[in-house]
């Protein structure tokens, strides 16, 4: 018997073994918990990918659903009036799986339509043709912007969710949010064969011509362009078009703001995508070409 237990004691430690020995003197805060992690990745217990995820597990009981939500502004909407044949292009341009669909507006979401469930219906007379039958929407799972992320991610997992609409203190939509952002704030940028390389929120056609993504803070364009846009009630430069216009401008349309030229170069009806901008001569010299923010 005392061979054998010489033999066992010999034999290499298993990884929980290992990680045990480490926590003689039990961590009291998280503060020292990530300190003792990080000496573990230093001395091979778990690696740097390990250590990330950790990290990320626990950072996620620290931070709300408004942290990583998709704003409204982002979100692709499908209406209940609409037929399969009219927002079909949508859903394959999007390549997403879930869609919010809305009756009267867009704070009044009715459902949740599947991609798949859609499917299951196209060999259906006249189905394309026809408004959209509300029997074939998932019901719709709604949580707080406050809603802690592991809180959220165990309701995902219990009720069988892949996405929650986001609504603020007065029960408006503020934005959607799925269990893969979620998991994302563990194990980092999941990609799939969907995904593309996201073009730059500025990008530098010439010394006086730039596209412009949409969805640019003010506060950015103002750093780089030397601007002085207010960003206290909007947040976007497509944002700040529309004020200025009091509506959605249609594609191709052309919008003068203080010193700049602004044409719309894509729009869907519901948002503005993409702008083109183009510097007078007093902002050729001061703006910055080579700052490229994604």
């Amino acid at each position: 018997m005392k061979q054998e237990s010489e033999h066992t004691s010999s034999e290499p430690k298993s990884f929980i073994e290992r990680l045990s020995s480490h926590f003689h003197n039990q961590p009291s805060n998280k503060t020292e918990l990530l300190s003792m992690l990080n000496h573990m990745c230093k001395v091979d217990i778990i690696d740097h990918d390990a250590l990330l995820m950790l990290h990320g597990v626990l950072n996620i009981s620290d931070m709300c659903v408004d942290d990583i939500m998709i704003p409204r502004s982002q979100m692709i909407f499908i209406s209940a009036e609409q037929t399969p044949e009219q927002f079909l292009p949508t859903i394959v341009e999007s390549a997403h799986s879930r869609f919010p669909v809305i009756g009267e507006d867009k704070d009044d979401v009715i459902g949740i339509l599947l991609a798949k469930d859609l499917i299951k219906h196209m060999h259906e007379k006249d189905f394309l043709q026809k408004p959209l039958q509300k029997n074939i929407l998932r019901k719709a799972f709604f949580v707080p912007e406050s809603k802690r992320l592991d809180s959220l991610l165990k309701q995902f997992r219990s009720n069988h969710n892949h996405l929650a609409v986001v609504v603020d203190e007065y029960g408006s939509v503020a934005g959607v949010v799925t269990i893969e952002d979620v998991l994302e704030e563990i194990v980092g940028e999941i990609e799939d064969e969907f995904d593309v390389e996201e073009a730059p929120m500025i990008e530098k056609i010439d010394e006086n011509n730039y596209r412009i993504n949409a969805l640019l803070e003010i506060e950015l364009f103002n750093e780089t362009f030397h601007s002085n846009f207010s960003h206290e009630n909007i947040d976007t430069i497509g944002g700040l078009i529309m004020l200025e216009c009091g509506s959605i401008p249609p594609q191709g349309s052309k919008v003068s703001i203080q010193d700049f030229d602004f044409s719309i170069e894509k729009c869907d009806g519901r948002r503005i995508e993409y702008v083109h901008l183009h510097l007078k001569p007093k902002h050729e010299d001061t703006a910055k070409p080579d700052q490229n923010p994604s």
